[in-house]
C-alpha cells in the first residue's frame, strides 16, 4: 500500500492524531467507533443492552467492557470516532467500557489529498481518507478497525494492507452495534497475530 507518509501527526492547526500518546509498545491499535458499534443507532434500550446515562443515552451490550478490559494487556485502543475528544470528556463511558482517556482521531484534520483516491464514489467510507493516513504513520502495527459506516472501498483498502500489515474490519449493523460474534472475531484476530 504505497502512500505517502505523515511527517508528523500530531503537527499542524488541526493535528490528525489528538489527546494522550500512543503507546511506543508494538501492540495492536484499536480505532473504536462510538455510535453505531459500541452503541446502536436508531435503537432504544434493545433488549439485553444496558444503558448508561451520560450527555447522551448510550445502549451497550452487557460482554463489550468485559472483552474491551481483556483486550487493554493486547492493544493500544482509539477513538476513531466523529465525536472526537468529547468521547474522552464522557467519564461515565470511560469508566463503563474500563478506559482511561483515549488518544482520537481528528476527521477534520488537513491530509494528503492522495489519501482520498480508491473512495467509492456512491457509496464512499467517510473516514477512510483519515484511516488511511494514520495507518499509513503506523505501518508496522497491526489494526483493529470497528466502523458501522465502511463499505467496499474500505474493505478494498483493508485487504491491501493485510499484504503489508494485519488489519480486520469490523462492520456492525448500526442498529445492532457490536455483537459478541464480531467480539470473538475480534479475539481470534489478536491470536493469530
Amino acid at each position: 500500500v504505497s502512500m505517502p507518509v505523515q511527517t508528523d501527526i500530531r503537527k499542524g492547526e488541526t493535528p490528525l492524531l489528538n489527546g494522550p500518546e500512543v503507546s511506543v509498545e508494538k501492540r495492536p491499535l484499536m480505532l473504536l467507533d462510538i455510535d453505531g458499534v459500541i452503541s446502536p443507532l436508531n435503537t432504544r434500550n434493545p433488549e439485553n443492552y444496558e444503558t448508561i446515562q451520560g450527555t447522551y443515552p448510550l445502549d451497550i451490550h452487557p460482554q463489550l467492557p468485559k472483552y474491551l478490559r481483556r483486550y487493554l494487556n493486547l492493544v493500544q485502543p482509539v477513538w476513531a470516532s466523529t465525536w472526537a475528544d468529547t468521547a474522552n470528556k464522557e467519564t461515565v463511558l470511560l469508566d463503563h467500557l474500563g478506559f482511561e482517556e483515549l488518544p482520537w482521531i481528528n476527521f477534520h484534520a488537513e491530509i494528503d489529498p492522495s489519501y482520498h483516491e480508491g473512495l467509492d464514489l456512491l457509496d464512499p467510507t467517510r473516514k477512510l481518507p483519515w484511516i488511511k493516513a494514520f495507518a499509513e504513520h503506523f505501518s508496522d502495527r497491526p489494526i483493529i478497525w470497528w466502523e458501522d459506516d465502511a463499505f467496499d472501498d474500505a474493505e478494498s483498502w483493508v485487504a491491501e494492507r493485510n499484504l503489508v500489515c494485519p488489519m480486520l474490519l469490523i462492520s456492525p449493523e448500526r442498529d445492532i452495534g457490536i455483537t459478541p460474534e464480531q467480539l470473538e472475531e475480534t479475539t481470534d484476530f489478536l491470536n493469530q497475530i
